[in-house]
């Protein structure tokens, strides 16, 4: 009976995990302080809403396709994230928000390997070459241990 429950528990810490990651590639944008431990387990700084950055403002996301596959045992997810987006302006730098606590392991921009790299609680996708006004498919693959608590 411990088991079962044990692992409802567990299941359930999972469950909220997932739940905040969907919640965090809806967010437009995700204000971060900037502290001196970035690789803390405490995501409580982190908030949704305020003016959007230049960077942002210019992506309108209209669909987000998310697969997880969650590892009980090391209570772990490795996930995918395809978003649907529309650009208003060309640009070399699409800008995704993802907490810290996930390494990014690949993009793809329109089924094509993309450049990028992670900083606090951000995804830059670059292209020397821009990105082109319209649809864009983001695809992002990504792994790590959720936060135990939020």
């Amino acid at each position: 009976m411990k088991n079962a429950k044990t692992g409802k528990s567990m299941l359930t810490t999972m469950i909220k995990s997932a739940t905040l990651i969907i919640i965090l590639f809806q967010s437009t944008v995700l204000l971060s302080q900037n502290d001196d431990n970035i690789n803390s387990r405490d995501i409580l700084y982190l908030t949704s809403g305020g003016k959007l950055i230049p960077q942002q403002a210019i992506m309108d996301i209209r669909h987000y396709t998310i697969a997880l596959e969650v590892d009980m045992v090391k209570k772990s997810i490795n996930g995918s994230t395809e978003v649907s987006l529309n650009l208003s302006k060309k640009t070399d730098t699409l800008l995704l928000d993802l907490i810290h606590l996930y390494a990014v392991t690949k993009v793809k921009v329109n089924n094509k390997p993309a450049s990028f790299y992670q900083h606090d609680d951000k995804i830059f996708i670059t292209n020397t070459t821009g990105f082109e006004i319209g649809n864009q498919k983001v695809l992002v693959e990504y792994n790590g241990i959720p936060p135990s608590r939020y």
